[in-house]
């Protein structure tokens, strides 16, 4: 190192693999009261094929917004429906009510959607295509980015699976 100049090594890790977020959510599920029928490695399993590019601070979001979900709900214990609900809260976020879309404007994103699913769906190389909700109303982002919630699993997770 030079005198008065600091060396910088920034090292750069990707978003974990599949059994890394499995793993990840092993550890955020272990204080959550979860439903009796749930065991907890399968469902660390599940949401970890459903979380495709989560980080680990995602994952503990989506955590966090299960048991939220759950709380708002009056349940006793998390069940799978509050984690897939919790799931397209953290990908999608808040949802305006307040900015609806006209109806010219819903037909337009509608297809404008429909689009990505059907090119995704008939190109070659990419990546498998899980789920397209439509939101049409406006949310937190652009129009163009949050309208619809596509899941794919990455092709580093389908070589492990």
């Amino acid at each position: 190192m030079v005198n008065g100049k600091w060396t910088v090594l920034v090292l750069s890790a990707g978003p974990p693999d599949i059994k890394g977020r499995a793993s990840i959510f092993k550890v955020h599920l272990r204080p959550l009261k979860l439903d009796g029928e749930l065991d907890k490695d399968a469902l660390a399993k599940k949401m970890a094929a459903l979380t495709p590019g989560f980080s680990g601070a995602d994952i503990a979001n989506v955590c966090n917004e299960a048991a939220l979900i759950a709380a708002r709900h009056l349940s006793d214990a998390i069940n799978q429906k509050h984690f897939e609900q919790a799931i397209e809260r953290v990908i999608g976020g808040l949802e305006k009510k307040t900015q609806v879309l006209q109806p010219e404007e819903k037909k337009t994103v509608a297809y404008h959607e429909a689009g990505h699913a059907v090119a995704g769906w008939f190109l070659e190389h990419a990546d498998p295509l899980l789920k397209v909700r439509s939101r049409l109303n406006m949310w937190r982002v652009s129009l163009c980015r949050l309208h619809s919630i596509a899941s794919a699993l990455s092709s580093a997770d389908r070589e492990k699976t």
